[in-house]
């Protein structure tokens, strides 16, 4: 695999993984009722989303490059559609971040 790569799929499975974290003690967390105010959830939520989606994608564009293949298209409909669902996520949790009152 290549440097390149390598380090694209390591930082997303820790990526992957300290959102796992993050949002499994969110949910430990008896005080916090409300996610839907939270806009860290949606950020993170979208970009887990996101790289549990496309790691896959990344890894077989890499393979599909050594074997000298063309890859199947509906992989780039699948990509943009996973990019979309991502910053509809984020757009989402800032839409409904709980407005904060300056005094």
């Amino acid at each position: 695999m290549s440097s390149q790569t390598f380090t694209y799929v390591v930082g997303g499975v820790i990526l992957i993984v300290c959102i796992g974290f993050y949002l499994k003690e969110l949910l430990k967390n008896k005080r916090v009722i409300f996610f839907d105010n939270n806009v860290l959830v949606w950020i993170s939520s979208g970009l887990l989303v996101f790289y549990i989606g496309y790691l896959p994608i990344k890894v077989s564009r890499y393979i599909h490059f050594i074997n000298q293949t063309t890859e199947a298209p509906n992989v780039r409909l699948a990509q943009y559609g996973l990019i979309i669902l991502m910053y509809l996520l984020i757009i989402i949790g800032f839409i409904k971040q709980k407005k904060r009152l300056y005094d």
